[in-house]
């Protein structure tokens, strides 16, 4: 499958080959696993004798606004499966900030997402650290806490009132995505709620007394 078969020679106790990129290594079809899991035996046999092995690969045109590194990849389930670690790098419009986000890693927790940017001075060029990226978990865990804040100065809000006033507060949060949070909140004894008028839900905090036991906050 390899083009010209190729053969490599390690010199100078090199630990890393990068293989740039994948489409001009192999005649097989990137989308079928038939091609795909002989190719990256290949590469599991280098890594198998001490190499490190770098493989650069393409994503397809994702839908926009659902951007999703690791099954937006080009081609086959097994390429995704074949590798011990995977990173996505990706440039929005042109701009001169890349976002790296680390999909998978078999031996250790993925680590958390963040931003660089491009920088040319002097002379030279550079990636610069920008900060880290908000993940999805950041952003649940961000309204999560906004939310039981506004239900605790404000008890008694549906949950339509309680979305309007966290999109007012710049948080972008779903009325679905609110409503599942809000049934969680309810089934853990933290929130309560009471029916009102036109079939509408007012939802409320519950307390913890002294003793720990919940007491209903009106």
């Amino acid at each position: 499958l390899l083009k010209d078969r190729l053969i490599i020679q390690v010199h100078n106790d090199a630990r890393l080959i990068i293989f740039d990129s994948l489409v001009r290594l192999h005649t097989g079809d990137e989308n079928t696993s038939k091609d795909m899991a002989p190719l990256f035996d290949l590469f599991k046999q280098l890594a198998d004798n001490g190499l490190a092995v770098l493989i650069s690969h393409h994503n397809r045109k994702g839908v926009p606004g659902s951007y999703n590194p690791s099954q937006d990849m080009r081609g086959s389930s097994d390429i995704l499966a074949a590798v011990d670690c995977h990173i996505a790098l990706s440039r929005k419009d042109d701009g001169d900030y890349l976002e790296v986000r680390q999909t998978k890693n078999r031996y250790m927790k993925e680590m958390h997402p963040f931003k660089l940017q491009f920088i040319e001075q002097d002379g030279y060029s550079e990636f610069q650290y920008v900060g880290a990226l908000q993940t999805k978990e950041d952003k649940r865990d961000e309204y999560k806490a906004s939310g039981i804040q506004l239900l605790t100065a404000e008890p008694g809000l549906t949950k339509k009132l309680l979305l309007e006033k966290l999109n007012a507060e710049g948080i972008d949060v779903k009325l679905g995505a609110l409503g599942n949070l809000l049934d969680e909140l309810k089934d853990s004894g933290k929130v309560r709620t009471q029916p009102g008028e036109r079939n509408a839900i007012h939802y409320f905090m519950v307390a913890e007394d002294e003793n720990g036991s919940a007491a209903k906050t009106q």
